[in-house]
């Protein structure tokens, strides 16, 4: 029987597979297959063997550990600065006589829409800080106390309702 011979980047295909499939021989034959390589078990054992794959897949393992850990470190930054910035408007508001004007509800509407959002991506990788309907429920609770303008207050409440139902999974 004729050997076949294969490039490299028929190998690291393989051994991309091989990782996606986790690690299981059959089942990386299989996708090969389905993809229009023709590569035996003993073959992709063989190279597994060879390029020690189990090193290469922990190593590449371990990178994107690292990236996904760097992405994470990234959001919870941001994500507490902006609750500072949070806090900051908190005690603004508190210490404030008259109704804030527009543009400051504006900014502290998009403070908590982004908490939020960041709350809702920490979420799906599964790091929560904190609960984002509690945020909302906090900014609730300063639009009712600070806002005198009942049609606004409607309008904002309608906004916030539509925002929390998007963002709801």
């Amino acid at each position: 029987m004729a050997r076949k011979i294969f490039s490299n980047d028929d190998i690291n295909t393989a051994f991309y597979i091989w990782r996606s499939c986790g690690r299981g021989f059959e089942t990386a034959v299989r996708e090969l297959r389905r993809k229009g390589y023709d590569i035996s078990k003993q073959t992709l054992y063989n190279w597994a063997k060879k390029y020690r794959w189990d090193t290469r897949a922990n190593e590449v393992d371990e990178e994107e550990a690292e990236v996904k850990k760097k992405r994470l470190s990234a959001r919870q930054k941001a994500l507490s600065d902006l609750i500072k910035q949070k806090e900051k408007y908190d005690i603004f508001f508190n210490e404030l006589e008259t109704p804030p004007d527009p543009q400051m509800t504006y900014a502290y509407t998009n403070i908590l829409k982004t908490i939020a959002e960041i709350e809702k991506s920490l979420h799906e990788t599964g790091d929560v800080l904190f609960s984002a309907p509690s945020v909302m429920e906090e900014f609730l609770k300063f639009l009712d106390r600070k806002l005198k303008d009942k049609n606004l207050k409607e309008k904002i409440f309608l906004y916030i309702d539509r925002f929390l139902q998007e963002i709801s999974p």
